[in-house]
């Protein structure tokens, strides 16, 4: 039987009122959820507090030295600040020299079959560990130096007494001796090296010789790169370079995987 228009609505009536209870009682536990939770939260230990704080201060001063200046945290392997909450490590002279196969000179030249100029020989040279790729910008005490947790990680003697040529991923031996531009030049055939005008901190210098055009005109490539241009007879060259971070490891599953198929 059909229903009358009073029945459609009174039941229409009905609905609503049905769904406004089911929602005052999910707003009434949603509440008390509210509430028990609240109340079951407890204020931090002072302990805890005091802790926190504690790190959080040693955490701002690590860069102090005891001589009341600051220094920033440089790795000695890789060259790389060490910064945020990563782990500042210590490596001493000795354990530098337990891996030398691994991070010297020679062994880069011998791995990458070209030699090293003196320039970059030079901007990686730390007193006391000669023919060794280091930075100088790490700090030093006496004969320890600070380094990164992965680069402490791989210079440990379990990866030293390995042969052949595998420094920590990292290192600057592992093809990251990128170098600086450089502030006197010597110019084969001249008695005097030649200087330039230029200081490397100097406002000056950085518009002229941005970090763009100097890792433009540096030979080592840390990081992928495209080159494009366009030009040819009698038409001047236009174009651009790129720079984006390149992931070596998936690099390198793509290399095998390519000489795999192939």
């Amino acid at each position: 039987a059909q229903q009358s228009q009073e029945e459609r609505d009174d039941g229409r009536r009905q609905d609503r009122e049905a769904r406004r209870r089911e929602r005052s009682v999910d707003d009434s536990r949603d509440s008390d959820f509210n509430d028990n939770c609240f109340h079951t939260l407890n204020p931090p230990d002072e302990n805890f507090k005091k802790s926190l704080v504690m790190k959080a201060i040693k955490q701002v001063i690590r860069t102090k030295r005891p001589n009341g200046t600051h220094q920033a945290t440089v790795c000695v392997v890789c060259d790389r600040v060490i910064i945020g909450e990563e782990k500042v490590c210590n490596t001493s002279t000795e354990r530098l020299e337990e891996n030398r196969h691994r991070i010297s000179v020679v062994a880069y030249e011998e791995f990458y079959r070209k030699p090293l100029h003196p320039l970059l020989v030079e901007q990686y040279s730390v007193e006391g560990t000669d023919g060794l790729l280091l930075s100088p910008r790490a700090y030093r005490e006496g004969d320890n130096f600070e380094c990164c947790q992965s680069c402490n990680s791989g210079m440990q003697p379990s990866k030293a007494k390995k042969k052949g040529f595998k420094p920590p991923k990292y290192a600057i031996a592992n093809g990251f001796v990128i170098g600086h531009f450089p502030s006197v030049i010597q110019i084969p055939g001249e008695v005097e090296p030649r200087r330039i005008g230029l200081d490397l901190d100097s406002d000056e210098f950085k518009e002229k010789f941005h970090d763009l055009f100097c890792a433009a005109l540096s030979t080592q490539r840390a990081y992928g790169y495209v080159f494009a241009y366009t030009g040819g007879a009698q038409k001047s060259l236009m174009g651009s370079i790129n720079f984006f971070e390149m992931n070596q490891n998936h690099l390198a599953s793509v290399l095998v995987h390519l000489s795999t198929v192939s």
